[in-house]
């Protein structure tokens, strides 16, 4: 849980300070706020909202809720990307696999045939064995790894 921070008047003593003194931290102050809104584009109201600029902007003249909500927002929209990405990855190795499966089985039955037709008689039967087993040798399985 954070707790807000102190108002300045209370983290200092009363002190009375010099003209020089409060230029200064004038002029640090200044600087930290140049620092803080740095990269900022100004945006109108109802232009999208097109660079990291625009939504730096946005969230610099927005209330802390609403900076903490929209925070929220992005990193749940983050989420969902990344899990989306995973569900695809996931269905894609599963989808591969199956039509791995499937050509594995193809390549026995064809290996099945090809010595089938090897023990037939015929010159016919052994020159189509001798192509399915040349076929077999040059489309191996092991291209398809995962």
């Amino acid at each position: 849980m954070t707790t807000a921070a102190a108002p300045l008047s209370e983290t200092r003593p009363r002190v009375r300070r010099t003209h020089d003194e409060l230029t200064g931290e004038l002029e640090l102050l200044r600087g930290e706020i140049e620092r803080l809104r740095a990269g900022e584009e100004p945006a109108e109201v109802g232009q999208p909202l097109t660079t990291g600029g625009h939504l730096l902007w946005v969230l610099g003249e927005s209330t802390a809720e609403m900076r903490t909500r929209i925070a929220a927002e992005l990193l749940g929209a983050r989420g969902e990307a990344h899990a989306c990405s995973e569900g695809a990855h996931t269905q894609s190795i599963r989808r591969l696999r199956q039509r791995n499966q499937q050509l594995e089985e193809r390549l026995h039955h064809a290996r099945q045939e090809a010595h089938r037709m090897a023990e037939v008689s015929t010159g016919a039967g052994r020159g189509v064995a001798l192509s399915l087993s040349w076929v077999l040798a040059y489309n191996d399985t092991t291209v398809m790894t995962l």
